[in-house]
């Protein structure tokens, strides 16, 4: 699974359902913190869309952390200041990066996540849509 994809489902996940993953790893192996967690700044960028030009937005607050096991770094950053989710992402990137035998299970329980959340968002953008009203103008249709 591509880092991409499962630190965007960690990220949308709570912090019980990481922490619960990050579990799985640190049960059999040794993870030391090498960076422990801690909030930071971090710039937003965005495209125009018509000049086609990129600028920074603003700044968001989030945090990140840097563990290693069996000598493979695993690093997180997630938006908020939630470090105990931040350093369960970490040990997670870690688990990935060094193909540990749990790396396939936790590829499976991470691929449920992102069932569970595309429903959710499935179920609250149907819900949007029957509020939806249509206006129209002048007695036209």
């Amino acid at each position: 699974m591509e880092r991409k994809k499962y630190s965007k489902i960690l990220a949308a996940a709570s912090c019980s359902q990481v922490k619960e993953l990050a579990e799985l790893v640190t049960a059999s192996h040794n993870v030391k913190s090498l960076r422990p967690p801690q909030k930071t700044l971090t710039m937003i960028q965005m495209k125009d869309p018509i000049a086609s030009t990129r600028f920074y937005l603003g700044e968001a607050l989030c945090s990140e952390c840097m563990v290693e096991m069996d000598g493979v770094r695993g690093f997180s950053v997630m938006m908020g200041d939630d470090f105990e989710k931040v350093t369960a992402a970490a040990v997670i990137d870690a688990a990935f990066r060094g193909n540990i035998p749990l790396a396939k299970e936790l590829e499976v329980q991470i691929c449920k996540l992102e069932v569970e959340q595309k429903n959710a968002r499935a179920g609250f953008n149907g819900e949007v849509l029957k509020s939806r009203v249509n206006f129209n103008t002048m007695g036209g249709s």
